[in-house]
């Protein structure tokens, strides 16, 4: 058996040992670098307690293995660790898919087979934007009828006296104000720059939305963001697509929701 290091010798291993796997982890520009550093501290502090614990029988000393404690000290380390630990994060389905932009937003494969998904069976859609789609069962365009708010107001069921509760609803409005002021124009109508804040064109819609659809009802919403009609309306996230169109383009997101 060949001779023992002194113990100062071989603390000075492991701190050798570590310092090179820090280093690495600096030159990797890991993100979770502070969680790896606190499992690599306790990886090694278990291994110095091993050590500390070991029986020293009388005679030559069994050289303890630092190379196989500097292993676990890297392999604990580069465990996945949950970086939403302890937090409450809902189980939502993600995926991203990539096909070619269209202003017909639902006529956009992914797209379509998400709304073939989620609308089956649904008896009583609702879509204020709904350009070419006939996918809905009540639909408005700016083209072909009114504007999308006014349109949702005629429907309230304490306007007109009517039971409407629909169990989905569909929101693919103008995604920017110069979108906004495109439709305008495009039907004669004058635009400023109160018809295309589109936050206010997207909150009125949302609520006339909101109060057409009846409990345990979908909402599915296309745009550029993943705000949907959000917890404060008593909504729950189910879903979320990204769907890339390539170059410049923004990707078109889409979320399902369904009305508590």
């Amino acid at each position: 058996m060949r001779e023992t290091p002194p113990p100062l010798d071989k603390f000075a291993i492991a701190l050798d040992a570590a310092g090179e796997w820090f280093t690495d982890c600096k030159n990797l520009h890991l993100e979770s670098l502070p969680v790896n550093f606190i499992a690599a501290c306790h990886a090694g502090a278990k291994a110095l307690r091993e050590l500390a614990a070991a029986p020293r029988a009388a005679g030559p000393q069994r050289d303890y293995d630092f190379t196989n404690a500097a292993k676990r000290v890297s392999e604990a380390s580069m465990k996945p660790q949950p970086v939403l630990a302890g937090l409450d994060v809902p189980d939502i389905a993600m995926a991203r898919a990539w096909a070619m932009p269209s202003p017909h937003t639902f006529s956009i494969p992914p797209i379509a087979e998400l709304l073939d998904r989620w609308l089956t069976d649904r008896t009583m859609i609702i879509d204020p934007f709904c350009g070419q789609s006939t996918r809905a069962t009540l639909r408005n365009d700016l083209k072909n009828g009114s504007e999308a708010t006014e349109w949702l107001r005629t429907l309230r069921p304490n306007h007109i006296g009517l039971n409407i509760w629909a169990d989905a609803v569909l929101f693919d409005p103008p995604y920017s104000p110069r979108q906004i002021s495109e439709v305008y124009r495009s039907v004669g109508l004058h635009v400023g720059t109160a018809e295309t804040q589109n936050a206010r064109l997207y909150k009125s819609a949302k609520d006339g939305l909101d109060a057409l659809l009846g409990p345990g009802g979908i909402a599915i919403c296309c745009g550029w963001n993943s705000a949907g009609f959000g917890k404060k309306r008593g909504y729950q996230m189910l879903e979320i697509l990204l769907v890339a169109h390539g170059g410049a383009h923004n990707d078109t997101i889409v979320t399902v929701e369904r009305k508590r």
